[in-house]
């Protein structure tokens, strides 16, 4: 028996506003991109992740956040390989599992969001695991 894990847990910020998509079985998907500020002195740098959500967590994604909106995103890495006129090319993905929203109230309400999403708690269903379900 092998043992795996592969967990990913990042804070950012939105860099524009998420792409609702449905899969090909139907899901509901979301994709979107975070920055993630480097955490070194006199260094203005950011990491970009590219984020897919699908079911129940692609549906708070896509109804209440925005370009911006500063979020803490939990699932796993996935790395896909695609040929490409002979070449591979490879994409670095993460399937979140839970996105949250972190502002405060106020700062939600400056972006025209709502209260219920600083409430909004959502875990993943069993549907959006699915490797299969993202179309590359």
């Amino acid at each position: 028996m092998s043992i795996a894990f592969n967990s990913v847990t990042l804070v950012g910020r939105l860099v524009r506003d998420p792409e609702e998509k449905v899969a090909n079985s139907g899901t509901v998907m979301s994709r979107f991109t975070i920055a993630v500020d480097r955490q070194k002195r006199d260094e203005d740098k950011a990491d970009f992740f590219n984020i897919t959500a699908f079911g129940n967590t692609a549906d708070f994604v896509n109804k209440y956040l925005v370009k911006g909106r500063l979020v803490l995103v939990e699932g796993r890495l996935q790395i896909d390989q695609v040929e490409k006129d002979g070449e591979m090319k490879y994409y670095t993905n993460i399937l979140a599992n839970r996105v949250v929203g972190l502002e405060t109230k106020k700062r939600v309400a400056e972006f025209g969001g709502t209260q219920e999403a600083e409430v909004e708690y959502l875990e993943p269903d069993a549907k959006q695991s699915g490797d299969d379900e993202i179309p590359f």
